[in-house]
């Protein structure tokens, strides 16, 4: 087994937001407050004869320093100082927010079983699981843009046939077939890849 913690404080953290004339575009400000990000990770590793186990789970938390800005999708208009605003509809401040596809909590736990034949090949089955939990495509955090993704759940399986110096594979991926938006790049959103099955072959020289 193994885990860490980390705390880290970004000090002139450069926050991407784009121009509010040209939304097409996008700009680099450094951040004149503290950014903070901070969590805990493990991982824990087992074999019981033919059973293998890996599972790892990671626990985060990030938070953008105080930090005016325009979101040029709700609208562009009066003064907007980075530093001190003032707060309006349009001029809003980032403070407390997390960064960009920075889930607060994932894990992972695969799991495989080799089953050994008497002419000396192996035929091992085995399960993989992912969570993810939800996360922020932009630091506006606006609901009503689509700027919020939905957690997921991954389930992908494998069966393998080695011999020798071969092994063929039959895998699926995202059996549950679940429908998800992996990124967004507003107004686009980007669909998670879907059910997928196929088979793969390997030599070892």
């Amino acid at each position: 087994t193994q885990i860490g913690a980390f705390y880290k404080t970004f000090r002139d953290f450069q926050v991407i937001v784009p121009l509010p004339n040209n939304p097409l575009l996008s700009t680099e400000q450094n951040n004149p407050n503290s950014t903070k990000l901070y969590g805990v990770e493990a991982s824990a590793q087992a074999v019981v004869g033919d059973l293998s186990i890996n599972a790892n789970i990671a626990l985060q938390h990030s938070s953008l320093g105080d930090f005016y800005t325009q979101d040029p999708r709700t609208g562009v208009s009066g003064v907007c100082n980075q530093e001190t605003g003032p707060a309006t509809t349009t001029c809003v401040n980032l403070g407390g927010n997390a960064q960009t596809y920075a889930p607060n909590f994932t894990a992972n736990i695969q799991a495989q079983y080799d089953i050994h034949m008497a002419n000396g090949d192996t035929i091992t089955p085995s399960v993989t699981f992912s969570h993810i939990s939800g996360q922020w495509s932009t630091l506006f955090e606006n609901r009503s843009k689509n700027d919020y993704l939905d957690p997921r759940n991954i389930l992908g399986a494998t069966l393998s046939w080695t011999h020798g110096t071969l092994t063929a594979s039959l895998y699926g991926y995202n059996l549950t077939d679940q429908h998800y938006v992996s990124a967004n790049l507003s107004p686009i959103r980007i669909a998670g890849a879907p059910r997928q099955f196929g088979i793969s072959l390997l030599k070892a020289f």
